[in-house]
């Protein structure tokens, strides 16, 4: 039996609540835009969507490379995952005792991301080339030689392991206080009214200041009162987490759909899922393709040492 290479990023069973209705063919598809200036949308099937070859692939030095572990364990997580956004979804409501878990599947979407691992690498590999600035500084290791020099280059290219940056980023997604933070927040089930839907990208946690402007560059967290996170659980339901908000369930306008699309657009690092795909989505999501949010990181060099500074940027107006 082969060993799968490929890894599902966004786990299947999420996908499928934006899948393409009526289903044509032995597996469900969904339609994928690229996120850029001149998008386009194809329909792969979902079983190819949303997946990365090797994403979760544990690669310890000296031994062969295991792509089983990782993609167990979360197989078993993401079967309790499933049965919850089935309840909410066939109920229509969010039940005291299923906050918890929301809390955690959301935590869960917001640090298992490409975008997210993608950062973790950076900043573990600014960590590690500032360390080799610092050390060449003080003379404690020679300097490159002077034909590495001439090339623009003043240090070796820093790889890191991928079990490393996985050990940090499910750390983030199951042992953080993001999910304690959740949990005590407004929760507002949305839906979206017929003919409208919402839709999903590759980063499906969106966190939205409204007067970000006011305080740049500084980043946000959690922890800030005004913050709201949106979070599409199907192409008809939305879950919307504030402090100060509204509880329960609503029923919202159009204009509220195509904002909370607004900011799944932004959000996203480079894919967006939909059940549908329309003209005015394809406009919308060129208007926003070079707009970001997320995880920042820079390294600042200052000749004797350096500085690392990471934020959050939200979704905002």
């Amino acid at each position: 039996m082969t060993t799968p290479k490929k890894h599902h990023y966004l786990p299947q069973f999420y996908l499928e609540r934006f899948k393409i209705i009526p289903q044509k063919g032995k597996y469900p598809h969904i339609y994928r835009i690229e996120k850029s200036a001149h998008p386009r949308a194809t329909s792969p099937a979902i079983k190819d969507t949303g997946c990365k070859t090797d994403y979760h692939t544990i690669d310890f030095n000296n031994q062969d490379k295991d792509r089983h572990t990782v993609e167990i364990a979360l197989s078993k997580i993401e079967t309790d995952q499933s049965k919850l956004i089935e309840s909410i979804c066939e109920n229509n409501k969010i039940a005291k005792g299923q906050i918890s878990p929301l809390a955690n599947l959301i935590t869960t979407m917001q640090f298992r991301v490409p975008a997210f691992k993608n950062w973790i690498e950076s900043m573990l590999r600014g960590n590690v080339e500032s360390a080799i600035k610092i050390l060449i500084h003080q003379g404690i290791i020679p300097k490159p030689p002077k034909e590495i020099e001439d090339q623009g280059g003043d240090f070796p290219k820093v790889d890191i392991y991928n079990w490393i940056i996985l050990r940090f980023m499910f750390q983030k997604a199951f042992q953080s206080e993001n999910s304690i933070l959740l949990e005590k927040m407004k929760y507002q089930l949305i839906i979206a009214p017929n003919g409208h839907h919402f839709i999903t990208g590759d980063s499906p946690v969106a966190l939205y200041h409204p007067n970000y402007d006011s305080i740049k560059p500084y980043g946000v967290s959690l922890k800030f009162k005004e913050i709201e996170v949106t979070f599409p659980i199907s192409k008809k339901l939305l879950v919307k987490l504030t402090w100060n908000g509204e509880e329960g369930v609503k029923t919202i306008q159009e204009n509220e759909v195509q904002e909370y699309n607004r900011r799944s657009i932004i959000m996203t690092d480079s894919q967006i899922f939909a059940s549908d795909v329309s003209p005015a989505l394809l406009e919308k999501v060129a208007l926003f393709h070079n707009v970001e949010a997320g995880y920042r990181s820079d390294d600042l060099w200052y000749g004797k040492g350096s500085v690392h500074v990471s934020r959050f940027i939200p979704v905002t107006k």
